[in-house]
């Protein structure tokens, strides 16, 4: 039986969508699949393969699924509790003689969402509710793996504290700009903890504020449009991180807007403006793509 699941990447609100502002999410067509097949021996084999077919991460269970080996405990002990929540609040399972596989079709460093795919995945696998099974194992807002499971963008937002989206369609202007990945992963949980303790900003001016960006986003018709609303929003995100939006960071002598994506400082950005392409390759940068290679479909 194979089980696949998209990753994602957040074209609005960025932290501000753990306030509950409207966030606009693409579900993207690499993903990560997992697959389960007869081991023939007792318990539960698991093993991890990158996007290369490498393996980077092993483990055996027993049938209780109590650790029996590993390659990296820390990351054992967080499937391990994935697993047990998983099964318990889907379909009984025997896990005696199963091996489990996972495989990313993304490098892992792009930060589609290798965690927010894994726990659609196990909670397919164990026909449990993957949104449920997210908050009570992780935390964040739950929009990774909302995205995870659809297939066309959505309108993201947290209400009483669960997941509340809707499918969504983007204009076309969207197409004309570039997806870049600046070559490094940024680490979200650090930065989400300094947002949420900030005292720079004001949580309900700035969800108002992001929530209308994010609207005006689905009505954007000309480059133009996009590109003010592009600035508009990192102009609202950068007080309230204490950080420097990366097009003055990085990019000051772009051509256009530039907006980063999820995690500022890492991961990928959304650029538009003339010599594109041309531009980011001169700089170094390699992974160059537009929205029909990146969109799920």
């Amino acid at each position: 039986m194979e089980y696949r699941a998209h990753g994602k990447l957040l074209l609005s609100a960025e932290y501000a969508v753990l306030l509950g502002a409207r966030a606009l999410a693409l579900p993207t067509s690499y993903g990560q699949i997992l697959v389960e097949e007869n081991s023939g021996k007792p318990g539960l084999e698991w093993v991890s393969y990158d996007h290369e077919d490498q393996p980077w991460f092993k483990a055996v269970f027993d049938a209780e699924m109590n650790i029996l080996s590993t390659s990296d405990t820390s990351k054992c002990l967080y499937l391990q509790n994935l697993i047990i929540k998983a099964c318990a609040a889907g379909k009984a399972q025997d896990l005696s003689g199963i091996r489990l596989s996972t495989r990313l079709e993304f490098p892992s460093d792009w930060g589609l969402g290798s965690s927010s795919t894994l726990v659609h995945l196990v909670a397919q696998w164990a026909q449990a509710d993957p949104m449920e099974l997210f908050f009570e194992t992780s935390t964040g807002s739950g929009y990774d793996v909302a995205c995870a499971g659809t297939e066309k963008p959505i309108i993201y937002r947290l209400e009483n504290g669960k997941g509340q989206w809707e499918p969504t369609e983007l204009p076309a202007v969207f197409g004309q700009a570039h997806f870049i990945h600046l070559n490094q992963k940024q680490r979200s949980a650090p930065e989400v903890k300094r947002f949420l303790h900030s005292s720079t900003y004001n949580s309900e001016a700035l969800t108002k504020q992001i929530s209308r960006i994010t609207e005006a986003f689905l009505k954007a018709g000309t480059e133009g449009e996009l590109a003010d609303l592009m600035q508009q929003h990192e102009d609202i995100i950068s007080p309230a991180l204490e950080l420097k939006p990366v097009k003055e960071l990085l990019f000051p002598d772009f051509d256009g807007a530039i907006k980063s994506l999820g995690a500022w400082g890492g991961d990928f950005i959304m650029a538009l403006g003339s010599q594109t392409r041309k531009y980011f390759q001169q700089k170094g940068y390699s992974t160059i793509l537009k929205l029909e290679q990146l969109a799920a479909s």
